[in-house]
């Protein structure tokens, strides 16, 4: 489940990256390079991105660190973190 958290954080902070970068105009082929992916995974990372606004991927992203805090603090089981996380990004 840690693997599950670690992989949703960082899907977030990629979409959360591909929204700040779409909205400052960079051209795509910079954005894509600058998150180190390829254009055509970019461009699916930016669809998705339009899901969210970029207040609720910084929410988001905010969360998945705290719960991934809590995890390591031992105040939280790694299950119920992944299932708050995917919880909260489905709402």
């Amino acid at each position: 489940p840690m693997r599950i958290l670690a992989l949703l954080e960082r899907q977030i902070g990629q979409l959360y990256s591909a929204k700040i970068l779409d909205t400052s105009h960079t051209p795509r082929d910079a954005s894509s390079k600058a998150l180190g992916i390829s254009p055509y995974i970019y461009d699916r990372i930016l669809r998705m991105s339009g899901r969210y606004t970029r207040e609720r991927l910084s929410y988001l992203l905010d969360y998945s660190l705290d719960l991934e805090k809590r995890v390591k603090s031992g105040d939280l089981n790694e299950t119920h973190a992944c299932d708050l996380l995917l919880s909260e990004m489905t709402r």
